[in-house]
């Protein structure tokens, strides 16, 4: 039995479809500094729902460009990009890499800022800071065999 919540969930989404639940990831938009300006929001928002929905891993990509006003804030500073893939949860997700790829650009080119949390962004960074942590104990282990034949030799 699964201690989470999401995965909890995920269990019962299973067993009501008969599927796994897909991968998702959110994408918050919002101003890095002060008032955000509607028409430059509304813009990079549907860039990004765009790009999303061209993506072959992709689903559905639902913004309040769509019509549902609750993926935006009432004062229009932050909305809310949600992607459904077509991978389940407990897929190898690194074939979603594009979809973080349109983020980061996004992110980097909008001048917005573009945040994004699911499972995808979760996986990469675990997969990069694992990356960090194995360089780092490989170069102590490096070191110290080289102590150990300096005093050896």
């Amino acid at each position: 039995m699964s201690s989470t919540d999401s995965k909890r969930a995920a269990d019962l989404i299973e067993e009501a479809t008969g599927s796994e639940a897909p991968a998702q990831e959110f994408m918050l938009v919002e101003s890095a500094d002060g008032p955000v300006d509607d028409e430059l929001l509304a813009s990079v928002v549907g860039s990004i729902a765009a790009e999303m929905r061209e993506l072959p891993v992709v689903k559905e990509a639902a913004s309040y460009l769509d019509g549902d006003d609750t993926l935006r804030t009432p004062d229009g500073r932050m909305a809310l990009i949600q992607v459904t893939t077509t991978l389940a949860q407990d897929d190898d997700l690194e074939e979603a890499d594009s979809v973080l790829d349109v983020i980061e650009e996004a992110s980097l080119n909008s001048g917005l800022r573009v945040t994004t949390i699911g499972n995808m962004s979760v996986e990469r960074l675990f997969g990069e800071m694992a990356e960090e942590t194995f360089q780092k104990g490989e170069m102590i282990g490096v070191i110290a065999a080289l102590f150990i034949m300096l005093a050896v030799f």
